[in-house]
C-alpha cells in the first residue's frame, strides 16, 4: 500500500455513510467494501428504521439509499431527508436495482447527489463517495 493511502483511508475514517437497504447480501457487500476504504458504517434496513434514525437526529456524512423497502419506500425517505433541516445537505445516493428513467429523473428532482444501479462496480462506487465528501 502507497503511504499516501493510508493517510486518506484515516481521513475518511471520521466519516460516517448510513446505508438505507433491505437486503443482507447487499448490506454485507457495501459493509465489508466502504469499512475496507475506512470508513464508518451504519444501517437501517427498512423504511421505519431510516424514518426512526432521521428522527433521533445523529446525522451521517453521507446516505446511500435503495427505491424498494419494506414500510416506507426511498423516494418517501428521501422527501423526510430533504425537508429536515439538519439532514437536507447530506449527499444522498440512490443505489438500487431500477434503472427505469423516471426513478433517475425522479430522484434528482427530489434532490439526490448520485444515482446508481445494481449490480454496482465497487470501485466507482467509492470513487463516487470519496467526490461527494471531496476527500
Amino acid at each position: 500500500m502507497h503511504p499516501d493511502d493510508n493517510t486518506l483511508n484515516k481521513d475518511v475514517s471520521q466519516k460516517n455513510i448510513l446505508i438505507i437497504e433491505d437486503d443482507e447480501d447487499v448490506r454485507a457487500l457495501l459493509e465489508f467494501l466502504l469499512k475496507r476504504e475506512g470508513f464508518g458504517i451504519e444501517f437501517a434496513i427498512d423504511g421505519e428504521q431510516a424514518s426512526e434514525r432521521i428522527r433521533k437526529g445523529e446525522t451521517p456524512d453521507l446516505i446511500l439509499l435503495d427505491i424498494l423497502m419494506p414500510f416506507r419506500d426511498g423516494f418517501e425517505i428521501l422527501q423526510e431527508i430533504k425537508s429536515n433541516a439538519e439532514w437536507k445537505d447530506i449527499p444522498v445516493f440512490m443505489l438500487t436495482g431500477s434503472d427505469k428513467e423516471n426513478n433517475i429523473v425522479k430522484g434528482f428532482e427530489h434532490g439526490i447527489s448520485d444515482y446508481l444501479t445494481k449490480p454496482f462496480k465497487p470501485g466507482e462506487l467509492v470513487a463516487r463517495i470519496r467526490r461527494a465528501l471531496k476527500q
